[in-house]
C-alpha cells in the first residue's frame, strides 16, 4: 500500500518532525539487545550533521523518533558538514550554498543509507539478505508546541500504547528517563526539558496526557504516523 502524502513532509531547516519506521510485515527490528544500541548509534552517526534527537522509541516492529532539523545558519556558521564529509549529497548541498530545495534530498539520502547500513549489520550477523524496512519511511511535519508536547508523549507512551507494557515508564527502549536524569548519548535533554519548562512539568504532562489518553482516545489524526 502506498504511503499517503501527509506522512510525506518534506524536510525544512529548523522544524520539528515525527518519523517514523516501520517493518515489513511485522518482522523484528531488534534481535539482540545489542541492536537497539547499534540502530541508535548508526542514526546518530548517519544524521547528527542535519537534526538532532529530541525523543525515541524502539519497539519490536517499528521506531518512533521526534527529531529537529537544523539551521541553514547553523550548518554555514558551524562549518559542519565541512568537518566530516559523508556523501555526495552533502557535498552538493555545500555547493547549493544549503539551499532549502536540496536539504529535503539530503536527509532522505542519509535516512535511507542508515537504513541500508543497519539492515546490512544484522543480515550479515543472521547470515541473512533482503531488507526489512518499508519505504518510505513515514514523517510528519510538528506544526506548534502543542503538537510537539503531544508528539513527545506518543511516543514515550507508544509502548503502553501497543499494550507490550502496562507503564510506559517501565519501558526500556525509549528515552523519557534519558531526559528525565538529564544524560543521554542521542537526545538533546536540555531543549526538551526546557521546552517543557522544567522537570517536574516534564513528569507532570506525561503523567496528565496518559491518564487522559487511556481513560479516553488517543488523538491519533493529529499524531500517528
Amino acid at each position: 500500500m502506498p504511503t499517503p502524502p501527509q506522512f510525506k513532509a518534506t524536510f525544512l531547516y529548523n522544524n520539528h518532525y515525527h518519523i517514523v519506521f516501520k517493518s515489513i510485515d511485522g518482522l523484528l527490528l531488534f534481535n539482540e539487545e545489542e541492536d537497539y544500541s547499534l540502530f541508535l548509534d548508526r542514526f546518530i552517526s548517519f544524521t547528527h550533521q542535519l537534526f538532532e534527537v529530541w525523543a525515541y522509541a524502539l519497539l519490536r516492529n517499528h521506531v518512533h523518533l521526534i527529531i529537529k532539523t537544523t539551521s541553514a545558519k547553523d550548518l554555514c556558521d558551524n562549518n559542519a558538514i565541512n568537518r566530516n564529509i559523508q556523501t555526495q549529497s552533502m557535498q552538493r548541498l555545500i555547493e547549493k550554498d544549503y539551499d532549502e530545495d536540496y536539504f529535503d534530498a539530503v536527509v532522505e539520502r542519509q535516512v535511507n543509507s542508515l537504513m541500508v547500513s543497519y539492515v546490512n549489520t544484522i543480515n550479515n550477523r543472521l547470515n541473512k539478505t533482503g531488507g526489512f524496512f518499508q519505504k518510505p519511511f513515514r514523517r510528519v511535519i510538528i506544526e506548534n508546541d502543542a503538537h510537539l508536547e503531544l508528539a513527545i508523549i506518543y511516543v514515550h507512551a507508544n509502548a503502553q500504547k501497543h499494550g507490550l507494557i502496562d507503564d510506559f515508564k517501565r519501558f526500556p527502549y525509549q528515552s523519557y528517563h534519558e531526559i528525565l536524569i538529564n544524560q543521554s548519548n542521542y537526545v538533546k535533554t536540555d531543549e526538551v526539558t526546557d521546552f517543557f519548562g522544567s522537570t517536574q512539568q516534564f513528569i507532570l504532562r506525561h503523567h496528565q496526557q496518559v491518564a487522559w489518553y487511556y481513560s479516553n482516545d488517543w488523538p491519533s489524526s493529529k499524531i500517528e504516523v
